[in-house]
């Protein structure tokens, strides 16, 4: 299969599953399912405007853009937290939005923010607007209880409000959990057989990627254990307690 081409959904034909992609339509015995988490997108004006040009979703990837700049970052998490520590290192000022007046993130993070001289925290607001001519100049911020904006000149925005996984496109397929993260057993096996899943996107806690790296082994020894077994052939897998 090419490389960066959308999979536009998966249904079954013939006892196997047929994957439509952007590239053309593949058909295959088994599945695995490692897409991931997707960053939850900023849903205001000049959003999309501004994109890799002043506006990024990965603070550890582009904030070295940004130095000796300006810097805003929108959240109140660890992830938020932890991204204007970083920022911090790099930029003259940052500017840490948050909806509330207190922060979900781990207190000890909380302490480091408040110490930092050029962290300047903008509680109770949340972003309304983006502007800039080609590149993003200033955001306007809204101040939740009383309604009033107010405009910050900054060069460079993260966002960093969580993340989402889109299984929409299987979830006629397999079982899904609340946060809509597919459901999956010890074996990286979902609800439907043939198709398997590994990482963010399972409802696995400690969202790792030394434990993704593991799932996605356990998924892919499955996989191939479940083609060998429709195919009549012997199976890998191996219970090492067992005695030979």
């Amino acid at each position: 299969m090419e490389l960066n081409h959308e999979v536009l959904g998966i249904e079954k034909k013939d006892g196997d599953y047929l994957v439509k992609t952007t590239s053309g339509d593949y058909l295959a015995q088994a599945v695995i399912l490692a897409f991931g988490k997707t960053p939850r997108k900023l849903d205001i004006e000049g959003a999309d405007k501004f994109l890799g040009k002043g506006l990024s979703y990965c603070a550890t990837c582009d904030g070295p853009f940004f130095r000796g700049k300006n810097i805003a970052v929108v959240g109140g998490g660890n992830s938020a937290l932890g991204g204007a520590l970083y920022l911090a290192e790099l930029g003259q000022k940052v500017y840490l939005i948050h909806r509330r007046d207190a922060f979900r993130g781990e207190e000890v993070l909380v302490d480091k923010i408040k110490a930092k001289e050029n962290i300047e925290m903008v509680l109770n607001s949340v972003p309304s607007a983006l502007e800039g001519a080609e590149v993003l100049e200033k955001i306007k911020v809204k101040d939740v209880n009383t309604g009033l904006e107010r405009e910050i000149a900054i060069d460079g925005l993260f966002i960093e409000i969580g993340y989402e996984v889109k299984a929409d496109f299987v979830k006629s397929l397999v079982n899904l959990d609340a946060g809509n993260q597919i459901i999956v057993d010890q074996d990286g096996k979902t609800s439907a057989d043939g198709i398997f899943a590994a990482g963010d996107l399972t409802q696995i806690p400690y969202k790792q990627i030394a434990i993704a790296v593991g799932q996605g082994a356990v998924a892919a020894l499955s996989a191939y254990d479940y083609i060998q077994k429709k195919s009549g052939k012997p199976t890998v897998k191996i219970d090492w307690g067992e005695k030979k």
